[in-house]
């Protein structure tokens, strides 16, 4: 597969209680962005309805918003490794603007908030092809004394070969 990403639902069943996920960002109408997701034409009608119960009994995982999870934390061991502070790239005029606005709007959704650390790596935005602009944030020097993890991640082909028995499988 190339240029796509595998998506898998999954939840509790009912004997388990409550589904522990949330939805994270209630005013984004994710119902309305539902509406726009169209099942294969491919499918039979009562497919179709099938795949559509189904979005909607997730509708929390379908947004067009990023969102955040409290189910894990992520570590970086550096070791004894002393903290490294980059300084910011200079910017000007509507970059200075863009992020302005880039920050605004993750501090708004919450996926950011502000920090104190001693660690700080520089903000790049990377313009898209549509025009917009994505947020980056240049690791390099953090990733060069980063210990690796001994259990690195599944290699990706593998992973989709798992479901093979699965009912459906989509890639967005």
């Amino acid at each position: 597969m190339t240029g796509g990403m595998c998506c898998w639902l999954c939840g509790h069943s009912k004997e388990q209680g409550d589904d522990p996920l949330v939805d994270l960002f209630p005013e984004t109408g994710a119902g309305s962005f539902l509406e726009t997701i169209l099942p294969s034409d491919q499918l039979t009608p009562a497919q179709q309805a099938e795949i559509r119960g189904v979005l909607h009994l997730y509708s929390q995982l379908f947004s067009n918003q990023p969102g955040l999870t409290n189910l894990t934390v992520h570590q970086v061991e550096t070791g004894l490794h002393p903290p490294i502070r980059c300084s910011a790239f200079g910017v000007t005029g509507k970059t200075d603007q863009d992020l302005e606005r880039e920050v605004s709007d993750m501090l708004a959704l919450g996926v950011i908030h502000p920090s104190s650390s001693p660690w700080a790596s520089p903000v790049v935005l990377v313009p898209k092809k549509d025009g917009s602009i994505r947020f980056c944030v240049n690791y390099r020097k953090l990733n060069a004394i980063t210990v690796s993890d001994a259990y690195p991640m599944p290699r990706p082909d593998e992973l989709l070969d798992k479901p093979g028995g699965a009912r459906y499988l989509t890639t967005m």
